[in-house]
């Protein structure tokens, strides 16, 4: 395996092999950064089963975000079948080599228990079990931070295993449960709890036996368990109580010998019930460890005859090999007793699984409001269809589904294990179409699109005549945004029937993303007047909103209240409150969109109150995020945080992957608009593993394209530049006019930075077309800004002042207060005038700049400061200007983005060269000369040439100086070469370059 590349992660060596795989270190070639990569050892036979599984317990461990928890960033499949999972890779040590060292004090021990104890609440708190906790999955790093491994992993070869396990006797089943087919120990036996030992049900409490196992062996020195093989141990795990820990090390104190024991309690409801009551109970006892000292725990050597690793190995060697002896005949006819039971078991489950008339008429209304769009009533009948017959598959699954696109994922993820259950029960009763409907929603829960697309294309195959069918299909073809086949679904749905008015809906809502404005409209009329005539308000109440999306979007602001407000009276009519929330809240982007941040906060304030107060917490998360937005959009980076973290505790609290992911994508965004990128790429990363592993692509592309901003601001221009191309090309694809107008946005920015301002020029003009077209009055004023940015730079600085002008007049008015983007205008309009040789108007707008006190601008701060600077050294106050430009890069040392970054220390090193500083100005700008050249930034290389070069003739290095002035002649002559001759011509008329270009011209002859 070393050297090739799974996905795109690059093998670099072996770390490690254990009983459930290997373990190599890889290279992420998007991200440039070392990962761990486990590969499970299996055959292709037994992948065949075993990979769908793996990947969705891969998924849930991939939610976890947690410092005690090494994050998993990535999984799938070889091009060979074989599945991986990407991890964090931890570099330090882990807890059994501590323990065999002896480097561990009782003090040290219980707080890296106390960290793993955190660990597995937050994964428990998420309905993950870890299963394998023991030293060797503890990592501590080189800050000496815990790191818990293999979560996920476990479980899944623990649930692989238990299917074909189950003899009535104890000890075989001890074997059987714990093995898989491959031969691999799944929790060692050492760490088993009594319940995974005998191979029944287990919870959260399992993990705290392991717990209180790994608890004990750290301050005792010596393992809870001992015995000569496997069953020996199985045996003391389920029925001997351990000695107390104090019993083999007597600085243990009374009170952690209770804790660890209450850990190991055989019976779970004996045990501490949660990871937060052991968390409280052992940080209880610090006064009574304190007393301990700082010596490390001695680890005593293993009883003759305890089991070992090596043992375990032979007694499976034995197990796999070709011989019967007396244990295994045992065996062998405990399990054929087992298939004998589950053979009568599956004739009597085939017996019942027809379910009860009541759940039929339950699951038919279910499916009735599923199929149009009433996902809240759909849930509620499917709920009283299970109720009424808890066996009975398909209400399970479409209660999955209906789960999934209420975004709760964990009730979702239990129907479908509940009707996979079912499944396996009752494959004989199901009929071929139910196997096909129950694939395709385990393939919709699971966010595998394409399988799902597959799947219903199978069922229209063989019920061609059904409408519900198409509009299934439909439905999969949109989640996997093929848009047009999904429209082609959904035509061929009202050919069969035209009374299926949520058909239209969707059709209308498609039209309306590829802005076909009268097909939008003709398909949201024919939807009503089918809902009309069924006297369905709830219905109605749904055309309502759909039509007020679709003009809130276009820009029809008048005609998108009018229809929300609609939407919000039929759905208090008909008393449904999810409709009446995501009306509201559509209201506040209308509000926010008509440039009235004030009356768009309160909207969304009331839409999460209701919420909250109907006990719709992942709406009411979503909401939160919303709220966020538009206090971001204000600039007020401390209350959009307060409601970005309100919204991720909420969402963890109710399980809400998808609130979380976009919560966590929010509070990175907002980072980066700080100019704290490390933080902003950091919660991004915990947000893309959900993104991406659920297949939602455009959520995932809009993360990148933020990753891409932090490439931009590093100065990585040409990455920078394929991330927001790739966003561009998705934004076209899914007709979403909005993110076509920021993906243009950014590539002009960053074509900007590398100083392309042509090409930049036109990006910005296409972003302020889509704007308009879209109706957003706040990215007009952010494309009109970039726009008169680029302007000034080609010498056009009339139009500058325009577009500045008019981007002001939308960002600067009662109601809308975009404090951060007003600053930007002042900023843009100060290097403007300072490159007209304007120093009153250069001074009055950075002073502007300054006064708004934007919390967090510092990159902008620090560049209004030394225009302002320069421009009071041009004007004759020399030392002054020097000293304003010193403490504004003094004060800014902390800013990240490299274009602001360097042009403030270039034009520090102008400012020393006007006050004398010859030498001051030559190592400010030397710094500089190589980042820009590398880069391709002509502009700026010529500019800082010639400065070093004037600095290097005035501190009398004729030789040097010569050498420099060259350089900034050649690269403003490959700067023309980058320039059609009319935008050189205007950059040229440019008065500063004027006075640069005759400096540069002076120079060079006086050193001829």
């Amino acid at each position: 395996m070393i050297g090739q590349t799974i996905s795109h992660y690059r093998i670099l060596e072996k770390l490690g092999e254990g009983g459930m795989g290997v373990v190599y270190v890889g290279e992420d070639t998007h991200l440039g950064r070392r990962v761990a990569i486990k590969i499970p050892h299996l055959s292709a036979a037994e992948s065949t089963n075993f990979n769908p599984r793996f990947l969705r317990e891969a998924r849930a461990a991939s939610t976890l975000t947690h410092p005690h928890i090494a994050t998993v960033y990535d999984y799938g499949e070889t091009l060979d079948g074989q599945p991986f999972i990407v991890m964090e890779l931890v570099n330090g040590r882990n807890l059994d080599e501590l323990l065999t060292d002896d480097a561990l004090s009782m003090t040290r021990a219980v707080e890296i228990v106390i960290q793993v104890a955190e660990a597995l609440a937050e994964a428990h708190a998420h309905g993950i079990i870890h299963r394998d906790i023991k030293p060797s999955n503890i990592a501590i790093n080189e800050r000496g931070q815990v790191k818990v491994l293999d979560f996920g992993l476990a479980k899944q070869l623990a649930d692989e295993s238990s299917s074909s396990a189950g003899p009535a006797d104890p000890h075989a089943r001890t074997v059987l449960a714990s093995h898989t087919r491959s031969g691999a120990v799944v929790g060692t036996p050492l760490y088993l709890s009594p319940e995974q030992a005998t191979g029944a049900q287990v919870d959260a409490r399992s993990d705290i036996f392991a717990l209180g196992a790994l608890l004990y062996e750290c301050v005792a020195g010596r393992s809870a368990f001992s015995g000569a093989n496997f069953l020996e141990i199985g045996a003391q795990v389920i029925y001997a109580d351990p000695q107390p820990p104090s019993a083999f090390n007597p600085r243990v104190p009374a009170e952690l010998d209770r804790i660890a024991l209450k850990a190991l309690a055989k019976r779970p409801d004996s045990r501490y019930q949660s990871a937060a009551e052991l968390i409280e109970h052992l940080r209880s006892i610090g006064p009574a460890l304190a007393k301990t000292g700082g010596i490390g725990t001695h680890r005593l050597t293993a009883p003759t005859g305890a089991f070992s690793l090596r043992s375990l190995t032979s007694f499976y060697d034995s197990l796999r090999r070709p011989r019967l002896s007396p244990g295994a005949i045992v065996a062998v006819l405990a399990l054929a007793a087992l298939c004998v039971f589950w053979g009568i078991e599956k004739l009597w489950s085939a017996r019942r699984a027809a379910p009860s008339p009541e759940a039929v008429s339950w699951y038919e209304k279910g499916l009735t409001a599923f199929r149009e769009g009433a996902i809240i009533q759909a849930r509620g009948s499917l709920e009283r269809a299970v109720q009424a017959d808890d066996n009975f598959v398909m209400a399970h699954a479409r209660l999955a589904e209906a789960a999934m696109e209420l975004d709760d994922y964990d009730k979702a993820r239990e129907e479908m294990l509940r009707a996979e259950s079912l499944e396996r029960a009752q494959k004989i009763y199901l009929t071929p179409l139910d196997e096909l409907y129950l694939e395709a929603a385990n393939a919709t829960v699971t966010r595998d699109t394409g399988r799902a697309v597959n799947r219903y294309r199978e069922i229209v195959e063989q019920t061609p005549d059904q409408a519900t069918a198409y509009l299934d299909l439909g439905r999969a073809y949109e989640r996997d945004e093929k848009l047009d086949k999904a429209v082609e679904s959904y035509v061929e749905a009202t050919k069969k029937s035209d009374q299926y008015a949520f058909v239209y809906v969707r059709l209308g809502s498609i039209y309306a993303r590829q802005q076909k404005q009268e097909e939008a409209a003709g398909a949201f009329d024919q939807a009503d007047k089918i809902y009309r005539a069924l006297g369905n308000s709830e219905g109605r109440a749904e055309v309502f909103y759909q039509r007020g999306l679709f003009a809130n979007r276009n820009g029809r602001l008048v005609e998108a209240r009018a229809n929300l407000e609609q939407a919000i009276k039929f759905a208090e009519i008909n008393e449904n409150e999810m409709q009446q929330v995501n009306a509201r809240l559509q209201m506040s982007s209308v509000a926010y969109n008509e440039g009235e941040t004030t009356a768009a906060e309160r909207m969304a304030n009331e839409a999460v109150s209701f919420a909250e107060a109907k006990g719709m917490e992942s709406i009411a998360a979503r909401g939160l995020v919303d709220l966020g937005n538009v206090f971001l959009l204000r600039s007020s980076f401390d209350d959009a945080e307060k409601y970005y973290q309100r919204a991720l505790q909420l969402a963890v609290r109710s399980k809400a992957r998808r609130g979380e992911a976009r919560a966590l994508f929010s509070l990175g965004s907002l980072r980066i608009r700080q100019g704290k990128l490390d933080e902003g790429q950091a919660y991004l990363e915990r947000a893309l593993p959900f993104y991406k592993g659920g297949g939602y692509r455009g959520e995932t592309a809009r993360a990148f394209h933020l990753l891409g901003k932090i490439k931009q601001q590093r100065g990585s221009y040409d990455e920078a530049l394929q991330a927001f191309n790739q966003q561009l090309k998705g934004a076209k694809q899914a007709g979403d006019v909005a993110q076509e107008a920021l993906s243009h946005t950014e590539l002009g920015g960053t074509l900007s930075m590398k100083e392309h301002y042509p090409e930049a020029l036109v990006h910005f003009e296409k972003c302020v077309e889509q704007s308009e077209k879209a109706g957003n009055k706040i990215y007009l004023a952010h494309c009109l800004t970039n726009q008169g940015d680029v302007l000034w730079q080609l010498g056009r600085y009339q139009e500058a002042d325009q577009a500045l002008a008019k981007a002001l007049t939308i960002a600067d008015q009662p109601g809308v207060s975009q404090k951060e983007l007003v600053s930007k205008i002042h900023l843009i309009t100060a290097l403007a005038a300072l490159s007209g040789r304007n120093f009153p108007k250069a001074k009055s707008a950075s002073r502007a700049t300054l006064a708004l006190a934007v919390a967090h601008y510092q990159d902008a701060e620090m560049l209004a400061k030394c225009t302002l600077g320069l421009a009071s050294a041009f004007a004759g106050e020399k030392a002054l200007g020097s000293k304003q430009c010193g403490e504004a890069i003094k004060a800014g040392a902390s800013v990240e983005d490299v274009a602001y970054s360097s042009l403030a220390r270039l034009m520090f090193a102008e400012a020393q060269l006007e006050a004398g500083d010859a030498r001051g100005a030559r190592a400010t700008a030397e710094p500089l000369l190589e980042p820009f050249a590398r880069a391709g930034q002509h502009n700026s290389a010529w500019q800082s040439y010639l400065v070093v070069g004037l600095a290097d003739l005035r501190a009398g290095d004729r030789d040097q100086a010569r050498e420099r002035l060259a350089r900034a002649d050649e690269f403003l002559k490959e700067f023309q070469t980058t320039l059609k001759p009319e935008a050189f011509e205007g950059y040229l008329s440019r008065p500063d370059i004027q006075l640069r270009r005759r400096q540069l011209n002076e120079a060079l002859a006086s050193v001829q």
